[in-house]
C-alpha cells in the first residue's frame, strides 16, 4: 500500500515537474516564437536594405551613365573650391583623368586669371544660394578657346545650406558666331541703309528743288501766258467788211457817221500815223519843189517828203447823210 501511494505520490510530483517544465517550456517557446519574430522582421530589414542599397547603387549608375555620356560638361564643386565629381566630357576637354581633377582646386585647373577674374565672382554667389548664369569664353586644351553657357546651381544638404555647386557648361561656340555673323551683317546692312537713305535724301532734296524750279518757271509761264492773254486782250483788231467812200475814201462806222480813215483806224486800233506825201503827189501838189530837188521817181527812198503831223483825225470830222443807208454798203 505504501509502495502504492508512494508510486502515485511520486507519480504526482513528477506530474508537477512536467507541468513545471512544460510550462517552462510554452514559455521558452514564446520567448523563442518571439526571438523568430524579430529575426524574421530583421532579416526582412536586411532583406529590405539591401535592395534599396541595390536600387540605390543602380540609380546611381543610371545617373553617372548619364552624366558621362553628356555633351555638356558637369562639375560639382564645394565651399572650398575643390572638384568633388566631374563628368567624363569634363575630364576629355581638359585631357586629364578623373583621379587628375577629383580634389583638386579649381584655380589650379584654371590658373588664378581665370578663376580670381571669373570664376570665383559666380562661385561666391551661387554659395550664397542663387542660381547663376553667364556667357564666357574659356580656352580648354583638348578644344582650344570655345563660348560656353554656364549655369551654377546652388547645392543644399539636410539642413538647408549650400555646401556645393553644381557647374553645368553648354558649348555655344556655334551659335555665338552665328549671332556674330547676325550682327556685322545687320552692321553692314545699317550702313548701306545709311547711305541709301542719305543718297535718298540727296535725290529728294533736288527732286525738291527741281519741283521748286518747275513750279516757278510754271508760275513764269502762266504769268506770261495771262501777260500775253491780257495782251491780246486789249488788242484791237478790225475785222469783216469796211464801208468805204469810193470818192474820199471815208469810212461809215457802225452809227452810220463817216470819217476819215486815220480817225477810224485810231478808234478801232491801235495804229498811230505819220504824214507824208508819196511821190505822184509831191509832183502834183508841188512842182517847183520836185524840180528843185530832183527827185527820181524811180528813187523811192528820196521822194518821200515826211510831214509829222501827230494828231489824227479829230472825232468832230464825222460826217452822217441823212439819206445815207448803211445797208447799201
Amino acid at each position: 500500500m505504501n509502495n502504492r501511494k508512494k508510486t502515485i505520490s511520486e507519480l504526482v510530483e513528477e506530474l508537477e515537474l512536467l507541468e513545471t517544465e512544460l510550462s517552462k517550456s510554452a514559455a521558452e517557446k514564446t520567448k523563442l516564437q518571439q526571438t523568430i519574430q524579430q529575426l524574421k522582421a530583421i532579416i526582412k530589414q536586411l532583406s529590405s536594405d539591401r535592395i534599396k542599397e541595390k536600387n540605390v547603387g543602380e540609380m546611381q549608375r543610371r545617373y553617372e551613365f548619364i552624366a558621362n555620356n553628356s555633351r555638356e560638361f558637369m562639375t560639382l564643386i564645394n565651399r572650398n573650391y575643390i572638384y568633388e565629381a566631374a563628368n567624363d566630357s569634363y575630364c576629355l576637354a581638359h585631357g586629364k583623368k578623373r583621379e587628375e581633377i577629383i580634389g583638386k582646386t579649381v584655380v589650379s585647373l584654371w590658373g588664378e586669371e581665370v578663376f580670381y577674374g571669373t570664376i570665383k565672382r559666380h562661385l561666391d554667389l551661387c554659395f550664397s544660394g542663387k542660381e547663376v548664369n553667364y556667357e564666357e569664353w574659356f580656352s580648354f586644351p583638348a578644344l582650344g578657346g570655345r563660348c560656353f553657357d554656364v549655369r551654377y546651381y546652388p547645392y543644399y544638404d539636410k539642413e538647408a545650406t549650400v555646401t556645393h555647386t553644381v557647374v553645368v557648361t553648354h558649348d555655344i561656340t556655334q551659335r555665338k558666331i552665328a549671332e556674330e555673323e547676325l550682327k556685322k551683317h545687320k552692321e553692314q546692312l545699317s550702313e548701306m541703309v545709311k547711305t541709301r537713305t542719305i543718297e535718298l535724301e540727296k535725290s529728294n532734296l533736288q527732286l525738291q528743288t527741281e519741283i521748286l524750279e518747275r513750279k516757278q518757271l510754271e508760275e513764269k509761264k502762266e504769268k506770261l501766258i495771262a501777260d500775253l492773254k491780257e495782251a491780246l486782250s486789249n488788242v484791237k483788231r478790225l475785222r469783216g467788211l469796211i464801208p468805204i467812200c469810193a470818192n474820199c475814201k471815208k469810212i461809215r462806222d457802225d452809227k452810220g457817221y463817216w470819217e476819215e480813215v486815220e480817225s477810224y483806224l485810231h478808234d478801232h486800233s491801235e495804229v498811230e500815223f505819220t504824214h507824208g506825201l508819196c511821190p505822184e503827189c509831191i509832183v502834183a501838189l508841188y512842182p517847183d519843189y520836185h524840180k528843185n530837188q530832183n527827185f527820181a521817181s524811180n528813187n523811192p527812198e528820196q521822194t518821200e517828203t515826211p510831214i509829222r503831223n501827230e494828231s489824227t483825225a479829230s472825232p468832230d470830222k464825222k460826217y452822217k447823210s441823212p439819206t445815207d443807208d448803211p445797208k447799201k454798203y
